[in-house]
């Protein structure tokens, strides 16, 4: 979470943990079970291993 708006967290803007985030491959706003999901680290990071396009 970048509270200062600034693109780069500093030391006093810890990460958002174990929050989901996943990806809204028909856009509908609603995580569906099929659509790809993770969770955030300690540090509030994740990624997604996608294919072009998608």
């Amino acid at each position: 979470m970048v509270v200062r708006g600034l693109g780069k967290p500093t030391d006093n803007e810890p990460g958002m943990e174990n929050w989901l985030v996943y990806v809204d491959t028909n856009r509908d706003g609603i995580r569906n079970t099929n659509e790809p999901f993770t969770y955030s680290d300690a540090s509030g990071n994740y990624s997604f291993t996608l294919a072009p396009g998608n």
